[in-house]
């Protein structure tokens, strides 16, 4: 059975084809693709119509390789939405997350609704970057604007609108705008009405694994595929946890690790205890009706941002290249806070890093090494951090930890978060997110019976590396 699967992050882009055949699942990348930031009048926005070219574009690839997939499911990154006027006419390019214009509408909007109250009802990590925020920015800065939109659609809402021409929500999307009641699974009319928006901006929420129906006859005709869309975990965090082979019986907790860390559990439960509010832990909605209990932190972006200031300076590197550079450095000599606002969205990252070093009174890295160094021992500190706070929440005791995405193949990375956790980490698969979102979609199928199962067949499907504290790796 073939399913296609479509995710994009905050760099790159994929369609990929899954596989299903004999209880393994195989992955091949049809086609890759950029994403990145443009700023435009001194605003940062996402060019969501050449996303949706280039998903065209991995159909067409699909069609030439005479696939025929059973059905296709996009996922993205969170928090960042579209408006449509009421022709459903898409009413300008998307505002990227990092934008600054939501530093001061989360502080307005926090005197207008407490944090308590916030939190207590929407169960969501108090980031300026939510939607609540975004919103008001825009509310402020765009009144008519806000005011002529007839619908709001989160980033792989509008793609699957653009495939289908239907207007939904995807619940784990929908589960990281801070609008969601975190008890009734669906929006909130009294922090809607408090932030000053319509009702009538926010779409029916659908569950993942709904159909949200065919690829529309136009689409069919320019890229040669005809299946359904499926509304998979549309959240790439939510498809990626989907896919972490956790085991029932460890004591364990994951890392969907890329531009940014997430590190949490699943639950059966949200948990907005105070404790929990202290530590700005987040409940998010997952599969089959799970919480995503977690903590955003800064994560890659950081050395993605130091490898973009090198080759500005003439040093072209690979992330191999960068790990190598910092193996050869010596240990613990400065760290950071990568949750620090200075890292969010700099325009010189190691200038940032260097300032941070010497205002704290710490040896200033110089050399590439010394930085990469620094970057990744300062989040597996951050990890360890994050996971005595979530052991103090939970009253359990994490032994074990699951690292997927990208970072999952940074072999140093994972040996630091083993030595400053005291955890066995579990790397892999680097595929996860794409895995998971292919994942739902044979559940809604048929083709894989549950969640448990699915996670048992990508344990099957791919390759395990295994770290200890303090020791070498084993495969």
């Amino acid at each position: 059975m073939d399913v296609l699967a479509v995710d994009i992050g905050a760099s790159s882009g994929r369609v990929m084809l899954g596989r299903f055949s004999k209880g393994r699942i195989k992955l091949e990348t049809l086609h890759r693709f950029p994403n990145k930031i443009i700023e435009i009048n001194n605003h940062l926005h996402w060019d969501i119509l050449s996303l949706f070219e280039e998903i065209k574009t991995g159909l067409k690839i699909a069609k030439k390789r005479n696939i025929k997939p059973e059905s296709i499911g996009i996922d993205t990154w969170g928090v960042d939405y579209a408006l449509l006027t009421n022709g459903g006419v898409l009413q300008g390019l998307p505002y990227a997350y990092r934008d600054s214009r939501t530093k001061k509408a989360f502080e307005d909007t926090l005197k207008k609704i407490s944090k308590e109250s916030l939190y207590a009802h929407t169960g969501i990590q108090l980031l300026q970057i939510n939607t609540i925020f975004q919103l008001a920015a825009f509310r402020k800065q765009c009144p008519a604007l806000m005011n002529s939109a007839d619908k709001l659609l989160m980033i792989p809402d509008l793609l699957n609108y653009f495939l289908t021409g239907r207007k939904i929500t995807e619940y784990t999307i929908a589960s990281t705008t801070g609008l969601l009641d975190i008890k009734k699974k669906n929006w909130s009319p009294g922090l809607i009405k408090k932030t000053g928006l319509k009702r009538k901006l926010f779409t029916d929420i659908i569950r993942p694994g709904s159909n949200v129906g065919k690829i529309s006859k136009k689409i069919s005709s320019e890229t040669g595929i005809e299946c359904n869309v499926t509304a998979v975990a549309s959240h790439d965090t939510a498809s990626a946890v989907a896919a972490v082979p956790m085991d029932k019986k460890e004591n364990s907790c994951y890392i969907s690790s890329g531009t940014w860390s997430l590190i949490g559990v699943e639950l059966q439960k949200p948990v907005t205890t105070k404790t929990a509010m202290k530590y700005n832990f987040s409940n998010e909605g997952g599969f089959n009706g799970t919480f995503r209990f977690l903590k955003n932190v800064n994560g890659l972006w950081i050395i993605q941002e130091c490898q973009r200031i090198w080759k500005s300076r003439g040093k072209n590197l690979n992330f191999v290249e960068i790990c190598a550079y910092a193996e050869k450095s010596k240990p613990l000599e400065s760290l950071i806070d990568p949750d620090d606002p200075v890292f969010l969205a700099p325009d010189d990252m190691i200038k940032e890093i260097q300032a941070y070093c010497k205002k704290s009174g710490q040896k200033v890295p110089e050399s590439i090494g010394a930085v990469a160094r620094c970057v990744f021992e300062s989040l597996a500190f951050k990890y360890k951090i994050v996971l005595d706070s979530l052991n103090e929440i939970t009253k359990t005791k994490i032994e074990t930890i699951h690292i997927v995405g990208g970072g999952s193949n940074n072999e140093l990375l994972c040996q630091l978060t083993a030595n400053a956790t005291g955890c066995k980490v579990l790397a892999g698969p680097v595929e996860a997110t794409a895995l998971g979102n292919i994942g739902v979609q044979l559940i809604a199928s048929g083709a894989i019976a549950s969640l448990d199962e699915l996670r048992k067949v990508v344990s099957k499907s791919f390759q395990i590396k295994k770290y200890y504290p303090n020791y070498k790796i084993e495969n």
